[in-house]
């Protein structure tokens, strides 16, 4: 065996030996704790609807106000046509999408939502009634954002209305799209019309956006003594 090694070592061979190939590298963050101020913000970062159009501060002040709740299998979260002034985002899980049509016996499944997905917007915008009933499929974990977080935020930025209806109105006319032939001109044509409509119920929905509400407060804080 002395002999072969040596051998082995002239003809520049070396015996097969088990290998282990060792790397070290910081571990990724895994999971989000949901109690945890920082995580919720990452959450809400992570939506279009609130990272592409607040500010750092504003998605804080947000995600200090929420808390997460847990829904176990088969539980509705919103019934169709009940009234509603909140919206939901999911964090974990999936939910089954039910409407009524015309003439049907009983709720039809139109969809899904999953992790990282918002439903019941437009009862948080204008105070519709909820236009479907939204039942979790899994085990899910979602916040809920009401009319009065959200007041709190227009308060502070009241342009935010504006930017938030007209994602809300791309996100209707890009589903309707994906049914029917639409050209770049109407998308933007239909976008900007729907996002006027839903920026006016906002007006009518939150005080804080009536354009009286501003001229009153400025009057008035113009008639105190300095």
């Amino acid at each position: 065996m002395t002999h072969l090694l040596a051998h082995l070592r002239v003809a520049g061979l070396t015996p097969a030996l088990p290998k282990e190939d060792v790397f070290h590298a910081l571990q990724p963050k895994r999971l989000l704790e949901h109690d945890n101020v920082e995580d919720r913000v990452e959450v809400l970062s992570r939506v279009r609807l609130f990272g592409g159009s607040m500010q750092r501060e504003e998605l804080e002040a947000l995600a200090d106000s929420i808390a997460p709740s847990d829904f176990p299998v088969g539980t509705p979260i919103v019934r169709e046509g009940e009234p509603g002034d909140s919206m939901f985002l999911v964090a974990e899980g999936v939910l089954d999408v039910f409407v009524t049509l015309p003439d049907a016996e009983a709720p039809i499944m139109v969809g899904h939502i999953t992790a990282g997905q918002i439903f019941g917007e437009m009862s948080l915008l204008t105070g519709e009634p909820r236009a479907a009933s939204v039942v979790a499929a899994t085990g899910v974990l979602v916040y809920e954002i009401g009319h009065r977080q959200f007041e709190a935020l227009l308060e502070r930025r009241p342009e935010l209305a504006e930017q938030i209806s007209c994602l809300v109105a791309k996100r209707r006319v890009a589903t309707n799209a994906a049914m029917h032939d639409t050209s770049a001109r109407e998308f933007a044509n239909e976008t900007r019309r729907i996002a006027e409509q839903i920026l006016d119920r906002m007006r009518g929905f939150f005080a804080v956006l009536r354009p009286g509400r501003a001229r009153r407060e400025s009057s008035a804080s113009a008639a105190v003594p300095g």
